[in-house]
């Protein structure tokens, strides 16, 4: 199925992943909003995942999806890039070890 929308606008149903390579230049608050808004589209247990640089705003993203889910993983890096994920959970998930290097304590789940 496809369907047209500008985000979430025309989107009823609920997912089990959403992956996206978010506007970056759209500015934060477009960002932001389909972090965000991704969580009442996705069925519990779903994930989204995105790709952001590094120096375009991924600490402040990383936050929004910390602060939304709960969670919000590095799946990978590379030059720069990062590839984030979040799931849609009643349950914490803590950091992997090896997440801490770039973690500051403030963000880190208690």
């Amino acid at each position: 199925n496809v369907v047209q929308s500008n985000a979430y606008s025309n989107i009823k149903q609920a997912f089990d992943y959403i992956v996206t390579n978010p506007p970056i230049k759209a500015g934060k608050s477009v960002l932001f909003s389909i972090v965000l808004d991704a969580y009442d589209h996705l069925y519990m247990g779903g994930k989204i995942i995105l790709v952001i640089r590094k120096n375009l705003g991924m600490d402040s993203l990383r936050k929004v999806m910390l602060d939304k889910f709960g969670n919000c993983r590095i799946v990978a890096r590379d030059k720069g890039y990062y590839i984030l994920e979040s799931v849609k959970s009643n349950y914490v998930v803590l950091e992997k070890p090896e997440d801490k290097e770039i973690i500051d304590e403030d963000e880190m789940i208690q």
